[in-house]
């Protein structure tokens, strides 16, 4: 089993937006108010994860400008490419069912989701892409 790793920060820094990810969180398919966790820390109900054919967006919106001056809310959006998803395992998400997916080879994060998002996932990983 492997431990939690990686921040927000991190991910954002090593992946940045890419052009559509402000079209991503407008598409119908967007899922806003998600819970994750990256690495130890869990995103709580505030997360937009948005699932498009060339990766995984995770944006989380600022609910307003003094919570982001202060630092509280709003991180940088992330996109990351299905192709550095190397492998995902079952984990737990406030004690439901989930998946840890790993990001990076060597590995620099995780990223949990509870199982019923990682089932609309599962089909852009590459090993589902190799299974069929």
């Amino acid at each position: 089993m492997t431990h939690d790793t990686g921040s927000w920060a991190g991910l954002a820094e090593r992946y940045p937006p890419v052009e559509s990810t402000a079209s991503a969180v407008a598409a119908p398919s967007a899922r806003h108010r998600q819970t994750i966790q990256i690495g130890p820390v869990r995103w709580k109900r505030c997360v937009s994860v948005c699932i498009t054919p060339e990766g995984l967006h995770l944006i989380m919106p600022s609910p307003g400008a003094l919570l982001k001056v202060l630092g509280l809310m709003g991180k940088a959006p992330i996109f990351i490419p299905w192709t550095d998803i190397v492998g995902a395992e079952p984990a737990r998400l406030f004690m439901l069912p989930g998946y840890r997916l790993l990001i990076g080879n060597p590995l620099v994060a995780t990223v949990t989701v509870y199982a019923e998002l990682y089932s609309a996932i599962y089909p852009y990983l590459p090993e589902a892409q190799t299974a069929s």
